[in-house]
């Protein structure tokens, strides 16, 4: 184990600064210069150490996606966010357990997402298995959009994947931009987050021989702590803050994050004074005026993009023109905390307006829009492909020949090529060389613009899509790993609820109301779905006297879930299966109901192989 201390940490933070060239905007950034922007930023995180921070604050650094942080006290100690996986996790305690024996008394969550209590299990089996009780301190909010969160994991799951480059090889992928790579668990694990101690807006708690604040700054996320320690003059303010452009929208997809409610929570931050603050990503920061001017820099870059946004919005500018308009002053574009390395300004000012004006941008012709599939079809009617194709090479060789002669792509022509490539794929030529040719155009297309893209996570994007069309998948699909989630991992009350987001209306008759029950004689649950107008409500052990039903179905949990993602075949199930049905008389007709109501769940990703 590498312990760094306050002077160390300095001289690194000064080194990861001063290493860089003079600052200028991404669009002019040399192909060079942003490989080297991006290599600097990743020895940023090497190697993996443990920092003294000073006062008994320690900061595991380097080891994934996210920090890990121990608080000594007294009696005890308290950690601060738990990585992304639990085989990290366990790795970094025991290097935290090299420091001190005292027992764990505390954890932290400071939001929803998985990087940050993914590792609490083995924390706490351990405390479990030496007698500790362990604290587990989170927003009142925060388990309840842990579960929610799991009805998009199959869409996240997959952009995620792309975002932060999972399937890119050692030399294709930097870094992650907050972190030296997301490193989930070997085994993925699911478990509803638990939490004893919840609080609204700010509380004071004591575990461990430490009084400390937990106060609710919304910011990347609306359940977003921060943690304050007066007696220490220590701020762990999460994920409102990182060593890179504030991640206002997330490419991966996620509700709007409020930029007003971040750069208000920056300001609860900055004045609370810190000498100390330890981020969830990114080194830590010491000083009381270096903490204050990084968060003063921080907060207001935040803020400029959300005055200039509006500016522009209320003067009836569109997101494509707003995007050309808001550029940071040079005082906060060339600040070390501000550079693109994760979150995106022209991403961020897009997200504003759809936050606050939602999709359409007042222009008529985009009211009602064709789809790409029809633009396409209609621009190749009147348009060759032939001449769409020479374009999208001409665009694609502009830029390669001024990478030749100046070291920069022309990023509005490799953006050019890609747009044209990808309408001639929506268009699905019907000749092998124009299905080709467009191919290598959009692969060779998407391969530049990440060249070009300071930010790791944009750049992980492109790259993995150029692989994706490489191994040939045209189109993302549910992944082989739904159905292992479904199978070992989901909760019975999460797979029960998946139904009506899952069903089929398209083959619903709006005519015929279906009300219908599953009763587990395992967990003692009833689960009630009522159809009407091919909407699907649902009631969790309902009052069920006097209430008709079409049919119920009493059984095992396991037995349904093993129905569901393709374990077992309805019409195999022989009069001995203990499965109760009734509600349609013979039981055939009770059979063949229980299969109408499968065949109305849509069950892609567990019953073929799609990627």
């Amino acid at each position: 184990m590498e312990l760094l201390s306050f002077s160390v940490i300095l001289l690194l933070a000064s080194t990861n600064t001063v290493v860089r060239a003079q600052w200028t905007n991404e669009r002019n950034l040399t192909v060079v210069e942003a490989n080297q922007y991006l290599d600097n930023h990743t020895q940023l995180f090497q190697p993996p150490r443990i920092i003294n921070v000073g006062d008994g604050i320690y900061c595991a650094f380097g080891y994934s996606l996210s920090n890990m942080i121990m608080i000594e006290g007294t009696t005890g100690i308290l950690i601060i966010d738990t990585l992304d996986s639990a085989d990290w996790a366990t790795f970094v305690y025991k290097e935290f357990r090299k420091i001190t024996s005292k027992p764990l008394m505390g954890i932290v969550v400071t939001h929803f997402h998985s990087d940050h209590f993914q590792g609490n299990n083995p924390l706490l089996e351990d405390a479990k298995n030496n007698g500790w009780s362990v604290n587990v301190y989170a927003h009142s909010s925060t388990a309840k959009i842990v579960a929610e969160n799991e009805f998009t994991l199959p869409i996240r799951g997959l952009r995620s994947a792309r975002q932060f480059g999972e399937y890119l090889s050692d030399q294709e992928k930097t870094n992650d931009g907050i972190g030296i790579d997301y490193k989930p668990s070997s085994k993925l694990v699911m478990k509803p987050l638990k939490v004893t101690h919840t609080y609204n807006e700010r509380a004071t708690f004591t575990v461990a021989g430490i009084t400390f604040d937990l106060i609710h700054t919304p910011g990347e996320t609306e359940d977003q702590t921060t943690v304050w320690i007066p007696s220490k003059r220590a701020v762990f303010p999460g994920d409102n803050i990182y060593q890179a452009f504030p991640n206002l929208y997330t490419i991966r997809g996620s509700p709007y994050r409020n930029v007003k409610h971040w750069y208000e929570s920056l300001d609860i931050t900055r004045n609370l004074g810190a000498d100390y603050m330890v981020p969830s990503h990114t080194l830590p920061v010491l000083g009381k005026e270096n903490v204050f001017n990084i968060l003063t820099s921080y907060r207001d870059a935040v803020k400029f993009v959300y005055d200039q946004t509006f500016r522009y919005m209320n003067l009836f500018y569109e997101p494509d023109e707003i995007v050309e308009k808001v550029r940071l002053p040079q005082s906060l574009e060339k600040h070390p905390y501000l550079l693109e390395f994760y979150g995106s300004l022209d991403w961020s000012v897009r997200s504003v307006y759809n936050g606050h004006l939602g999709w359409f941008d007042a222009d008529p012709a985009n009211l009602n829009p064709l789809t790409k599939k029809q633009r396409a079809k209609k621009l190749t009617s009147i348009i060759t492909i032939a001449t769409m194709l020479k374009e999208a090479r001409k665009s694609l060789d502009l830029s390669k020949d001024n990478l030749r002669s100046t070291g920069s792509h022309l990023n509005n022509e490799l953006q050019w090529a890609l747009e044209l490539s990808k309408m001639v794929l929506d268009a699905n030529p019907s000749t092998a060389n124009e299905l080709e040719n467009a191919t290598l155009i959009y692969r060779e297309a998407l391969r530049a613009r990440a060249s070009s893209t300071l930010s790791a996570v944009g750049r992980n994007y492109y790259l993995t899509c150029a692989i994706e069309s490489e191994f040939g998948i045209k189109r993302i699909g549910p992944s082989n790993t739904l159905r292992y989630i479904f199978r070992e991992i989901r909760s019975e009350v999460g797979i029960m609820m998946e139904y009506p987001l899952r069903f089929k209306a398209e083959f619903c008759d709006d005519k015929r109301p279906m009300s219908f029950l599953f009763d587990f004689t395992d967990s003692g649950n009833v689960y009630k779905y009522t159809i009407r107008n091919c909407v699907v409500d649902l009631e969790i052990n309902p009052n069920q006297q006097g209430a008709p039903f079409d049919l119920k179905a009493t059984m095992e949990f396991a037995l349904w879930r093993g129905i569901v993602v393709g374990d077992t075949y309805i019409f195999s199930l022989g009069v001995q299966a203990k499965m109760k049905l009734e509600g349609q008389g013979p039981r055939w007709k009770n059979v063949l109901y229980l299969y109408k109501i499968l065949h109305l769940m849509d069950r892609s990703g567990f019953l073929n192989d799609a990627w």
